[in-house]
């Protein structure tokens, strides 16, 4: 009775913005000019956050709030939200299956999957609101920054954030081309391919970006009652965005991102919390199940 729970999600995102200065110095290119200046100097690099649904300096945010950088999240190898759990303080992520997960910060948070509940901490890809314990667990590529705000919330980003927001930023399409590659291979025989293209299409007007991640795993849970291994991992992620910028000032982000998610539930985990003292015989463990489907 081995069962595969399929996931497949598109999203599609419209973003207008219009540049703070009058000369089109972008807040992206005065960050980079400000981490330069930080360099050259011997100080420390300006971090420019979006947590008062603007950039603003993270010293000079009045929230509560923890932030992970570009540089902290190649250096850390951040792949998924359980890598940030272990990185920022009061975030518990909850992964049930990979198609239900919650998030709890400083202890507040909904563990509820029923329709039409809501959660008690929301994320946002890019501005775009996740909704729903299926969509909470998106692959995490090409990110520029992951910014955790501590509820509540609600006065700027609505709804299910009485504990909190996740805001993730990705890296926007650029006009100087840049091109990205890793691939990974790790024990039962995970494979893990990640790349990201970025340049002009049209000089100075258009420039378009397109990145994707591949995972594929053998299961690793031993499933003493199939006399096979549970818990196979198969997804792919693929999310493009077009920069348009036909006058100064003025920036225009269209994007989108679809996620193919084929991967072997582990729900049979929990039915291994009570059956040691009836059946005594059998070894459990964080690798060993008992569950007649996984």
């Amino acid at each position: 009775m081995g069962g595969l729970r399929g996931r497949t999600r598109t999203t599609w995102a419209l973003v207008v913005a219009l540049a703070a200065s009058a000369n089109g110095f972008t807040p992206a290119r005065a960050q980079s000019a400000q981490g330069e200046a930080g360099k050259n100097d011997g100080g420390l690099e300006e971090v420019l956050v979006t947590a008062t649904r603007r950039e603003t300096k993270l010293s000079e945010t009045p929230i509560s709030m923890s932030v992970v950088t570009t540089d902290e999240i190649n250096h850390q190898r951040i792949v998924n939200f359980s890598d940030v759990e272990l990185i920022v303080p009061n975030l518990v992520f909850t992964e049930i299956t990979r198609q239900e997960t919650f998030f709890s910060i400083r202890g507040t948070g909904v563990d509820n999957d029923t329709p039409g509940s809501d959660t008690g901490v929301a994320v946002f890809i890019d501005g775009v609101p996740r909704t729903g314990v299926h969509d909470h667990n998106p692959d995490l590529f090409d990110l520029q920054s992951i910014e955790v705000l501590r509820g509540p919330q609600g006065t700027l980003f609505g709804r299910n954030t009485t504990g909190g927001a996740v805001i993730i930023r990705t890296i926007a399409p650029s006009f100087e081309p840049t091109y990205r590659g890793q691939v990974t291979y790790g024990s039962d025989n995970l494979v893990e391919a990640n790349g990201l293209a970025t340049g002009p299409l049209v000089s100075n007007v258009l420039a378009g970006k397109i990145s994707f991640l591949i995972h594929n795993r053998d299961g690793y849970i031993d499933n003493v009652v199939q006399n096979r291994k549970s818990g196979r991992e198969k997804s792919g992620s693929m999310r493009t965005q077009l920069l348009w910028t036909p006058a100064e000032g003025v920036r225009v982000l269209v994007g989108g991102d679809y996620l193919r998610d084929t991967s072997e539930s582990r729900l049979g985990l929990l039915e291994a919390t009570f059956v040691p003292s009836l059946f005594p015989t059998l070894q459990f463990g964080p690798e060993v199940t008992n569950g007649a489907y996984a």
